[in-house]
This record gives structure tokens, sequence and C-alpha cells, in this order.
């Protein structure tokens, strides 16, 4: 769920009380707070039953799977207010699970981390200009259950998450340079689920 820039929310994603855990749906439903009411918007192309989405600065609403090495779709989609409709990303240069997703200050979203055939130290961006993905630098450490954060500087910044163990380490990405930087160490080892 998320607050559209009109202040509606949005719900997207997730599962039926008739379906079973991991299957999702591709329903969209919008709440008017003004109303009091729900109404359903245009569905997504791919059932994602766990999903993270995010308001782009142009008030379009950016949305992937959490758990994307368990789903047949390699795209994220966008959702458009204008029209309600959904439409396919580019394919994303690898498929992962419960990676970290991230607005980046000039409108692209960020992908990091997360699960594939193996925990993930790689990152990729999307463009909203090109729809397309492309990779960028990579962190020094592979880490899920992460939720990188933007700074008032536009860097991200990558704390905790976990591979075979919990971490308590952090790392900042700098879009000027495409790089990852070692952050100062956290007192406490910590993830995100």
């Amino acid at each position: 769920a998320l607050t559209l820039k009109d202040v509606r929310i949005m719900v997207v994603g997730g599962t039926t009380a008739t379906s079973p855990s991991l299957v999702g749906t591709n329903s969209a439903e919008i709440y008017d707070p003004a109303t009091g009411q729900w109404s359903y918007t245009g569905s997504m192309t791919a059932a994602r039953s766990r999903t993270i989405a995010r308001l782009l600065p142009d008030g379009r609403v950016f949305v992937m799977s959490k758990d994307g090495y368990n789903s047949p779709a390699l795209y994220a989609e966008v959702w458009d207010p204008l029209t309600g409709v959904f439409t396919k990303t580019g394919n994303m240069a690898n498929q992962t699970g419960w990676h970290g997703m991230v607005v980046l200050a000039d409108g692209r979203v960020m992908k990091i981390g997360g699960y594939g055939s193996q925990y993930m130290t790689t990152a990729e961006i999307w463009n909203p200009a090109t729809n397309l993905w492309s990779i960028t630098g990579a962190m020094a450490e592979a880490r899920q259950d992460i939720s990188p954060v933007l700074l008032p500087d536009g860097k991200v910044l990558v704390a905790g998450g976990s591979n075979s163990m919990t971490l308590n380490t952090t790392e900042i990405y700098d879009p000027a340079t495409g790089l990852f930087s070692a952050g100062s160490v956290m007192p406490s080892a910590t993830k995100v689920h």
C-alpha cells in the first residue's frame, strides 16, 4: 500500500482469501478518503503475492515482486494514474528475491542485493526515460532483507541485512560514480523482513 500524490491510497498485489499463500493476485484497488470508498483500477500484467511499490516523482507507481526469484515475471510494472493502466518495464538483469528498492533523486529506481541462486552483491537501475534496466556498481558484501534509504545528498544508504548471518555493516551508493563505498558499522546487526 502507498499514498498517491492526490492522497488516495493504493493497494496492489497480495493474496486473496481464496488463493494459496504464494499465489498472488494482479489486482489493484484505490481508497478515496474523501468518499470512504474503494474502487478497482487497472490490473497488473503479472500476479504478485508479495510486492514492493514506490511512488515515482511524476506520480506514477512502480511495482515489483519482493520474492522475484519465485516469480515468472522478470520485469517490474509502472501504473499511470492518468490512464489507470500498468505497463511492463524491460526485463531485469538478475532475477532476485528479498532485495531492496529505492527511488533515486532523479526518478530512476534502484534494486539492490537480494537472493537469486545465491546471496547477491549486485545492483541495477531502471531508467524511466528508456524503460530499461542496467547494471551498476556492486556492493562489497552480499545481502538480502534490506530497505535502502535515499539520503539528502542523493546517495543511498544500505544498512544491515543478512546472508548466512545478520549483518551490522553498511554501504553507501553514489549515483554520480555508480559505486558503493563502506559506511560505518552499526552497534547491532539488523535485517528487514
